[in-house]
């Protein structure tokens, strides 16, 4: 085959010629869709000649790499006559492959047929091959690291959602991620979203987030603000659930051990404080309680006063509050 191309009105040679972008013409109307022009930054980018290049489907270049997602897509829009933007693996003469970012398009012709594709094509290896390192580091990460929106969605998640929460990202990214928030949280996740998008950052804000089986987890939060004019938050968030849990776990403990010690000191009352100590909780005055028990009013004193100081309390509202939070009835 020739490197003669087809005769193409100057203005556009000039403008294929000056892209770095890959630049393909087929004819639609010759059979298997022959590549009819080319230009010298698509033998660049493939290391073919145009004269190895000219008369063949583009199909060449995938070799035999042809299960992909993105061929799938062209052959559609070929056959719909539409156009079409994807990516692809391709390969060089020299057997390298490379990522093809490519739209193409259909040109008709007087009548209103297809006539031509036009293909342009950028390399983008190296910015592929970057974000497939950062998707390692984010899929990798036993930490939960997502990309959401001031608006409230999740935009992209890594494993750990799923394994932590049990729903899919596609179940997700759905909802808003207050549909996933603790009816209790909701007012503070709204709040912490308010500063973020005021420009604050958010440091180590927790809230509970619901698991699909119905469980709780609770989350500890870190994102910066987004950049301006940007609507993306960049966050990361630890699973403290076990430390909240073990932190409730001693404070059980100690209001068990605070709540043993109270009723240690009830056990020192006698029978007449105890009675009187039960009448002072219930909001009875001293002239109160000696009209009820026939008592005088200086011995009805006397009885509270010793209440207190076993009781370690310096007032009846202290008195009322150490037996109401041991748990203590009258």
């Amino acid at each position: 085959m020739s490197d003669e191309r087809p005769q193409i009105p100057n203005v556009f040679q000039q403008g294929f010629a000056a892209t770095p972008c890959g630049v393909v013409i087929t004819d639609a109307q010759q059979e298997d869709n022959p590549i009819i022009y080319c230009n010298r930054s698509f033998e660049r980018m493939t290391g073919y000649k145009a004269e190895e290049i000219l008369g063949r489907n583009c199909r060449f270049l995938q070799n035999d790499d042809r299960d992909q997602e993105g061929v799938s897509d062209i052959r559609a829009a070929i056959e719909a006559g539409r156009e079409v933007r994807t990516k692809i693996r391709n390969y060089r003469k020299d057997g390298m492959m490379f990522w093809n970012e490519l739209v193409i398009s259909p040109i008709y012709d007087d009548d209103g047929r297809i006539a031509n594709f036009i293909g342009i094509q950028t390399d983008r290896t190296a910015i592929q091959l970057a974000e497939d390192q950062l998707d390692e580091f984010f899929n990798l990460s036993l930490n939960l690291l997502c990309i959401a929106d001031t608006n409230g969605f999740f935009r992209k998640l890594n494993p750990s959602f799923e394994r932590i929460l049990g729903y899919s990202p596609e179940e997700l990214m759905a909802k808003p991620i207050l549909d996933f928030v603790h009816e209790d949280d909701r007012e503070v996740t709204l709040a912490e979203m308010e500063q973020l998008r005021s420009g604050s950052n958010t440091i180590d804000f927790q809230n509970r987030y619901y698991c699909k089986d119905g469980s709780l987890r609770w989350f500890e939060w870190s994102c910066p603000a987004p950049k301006p004019g940007s609507q993306l938050l960049y966050a990361i968030a630890r699973d403290v659930t076990r430390q909240k849990e073990a932190e409730q776990a001693i404070t059980t403990r100690l209001n068990a051990s605070q709540a043993e010690e109270v009723y240690a000191r009830l056990e020192t009352l006698s029978p007449r404080e105890a009675e009187v100590m039960n009448l002072v909780i219930s909001g009875m005055s001293s002239k109160q309680i000696a009209l009820s028990l026939n008592r005088s009013e200086k011995t009805i004193e006397k009885h509270r006063a010793n209440v207190m100081r076993k009781m370690q309390t310096a007032s009846i509202a202290d008195l009322v509050r150490t037996v109401t939070a041991a748990g203590y009835q009258i």
